[in-house]
């Protein structure tokens, strides 16, 4: 369910830099609880009551406990700089959840396959909500996941305390396999048969790469689209997308979308292009 109401108040718990500029924010809601599904995002008010930055920090929600969320995120602005300088008690206002999330709308039938999440860089953050929600019902997970070197890599070893089948491959060949995190899929899909569900989230020439892959074996890939996403409530109208139906806004009708939805202009080379 999107909920599109004022700002919620939560309280942080926790926030400490676990990875190079990567920062772990775990958060409080007193009172009601907060009805996420994986892969639905909020967004920050960075700095209340100045207008510098002006606009929130849509973030994906990257933990979903029963009395609040945790967020993963990069220091990569201003906003984002502030947020890694909060301690533990100050307030922060939140707006969300936001969004359509990874799971199936409501009457489709669940799938029972094999879940292969595939993440890009920073990509990784939401997907973790994912992973942690199908290992409680004991589903198998296998997490690949890709960066541009070794030290780009985040969160294989939390992935792996939840029981999921972790493989990395960076492009400089210094951890897992060379070469992009795709290729990972491509030798999953040729060399295994079997019914997968593949769930993705990174950069939008990944994605569409991912959804070429996807297609051949008739794969309905969901897909967590790299669009920034201001209000996060249709009002900017500044995170439009082209869709096969036309364009279609990313904090509304996604951030996920199925990945033969949308009409991918750039991809990814394949491995043995």
């Amino acid at each position: 369910m999107i909920a599109r109401r004022p700002g919620a108040g939560f309280t942080i718990i926790t926030n400490q830099e676990i990875y190079p500029d990567h920062y772990l924010m775990e958060l409080r809601r007193e009172g009601a609880g907060f009805d996420a599904s994986p892969g639905q995002f909020v967004n920050v008010l960075a700095a209340g009551g100045v207008t510098d930055p002006l606009l929130r920090v849509p973030l994906g929600i990257h933990r979903i406990r029963k009395n609040g969320i945790a967020l993963f995120y990069k220091v990569v602005g201003k906003a984002t700089g502030i947020l890694s300088r909060k301690r533990k008690g100050d307030p922060l206002d939140i707006l969300g959840p936001l969004g359509r999330g990874f799971y199936p709308e409501t009457g489709e039938k669940e799938e029972k396959k094999i879940n292969v999440l595939v993440a890009g860089g920073h990509g990784a953050a939401p997907l973790y909500a994912l992973a942690q929600r199908e290992r409680e019902k004991g589903k198998e997970v296998a997490v690949f996941l890709g960066a541009s070197t070794k030290k780009h890599i985040v969160l294989s070893r939390e992935f792996r305390q939840l029981g999921c089948r972790v493989k990395t491959a960076t492009e400089d060949g210094s951890a897992g396999r060379k070469g992009y995190v795709t290729c990972l899929l491509e030798d999953l899909l040729k060399q295994k048969n079997g019914e997968f569900a593949v769930y993705s989230c990174g950069p939008t020439p990944m994605l569409a790469r991912l959804a070429e892959l996807a297609a051949e074996k008739g794969i309905r890939a969901r897909v967590s689209v790299d669009t920034y996403m201001a209000c996060g409530t249709g009002v900017c109208r500044g995170c439009a997308i082209m869709t096969r139906e036309g364009y279609k806004l990313s904090c509304t009708d996604g951030p996920v979308f199925y990945s033969d939805e949308i009409v991918w202009e750039e991809k990814l080379k394949g491995c043995g292009e």
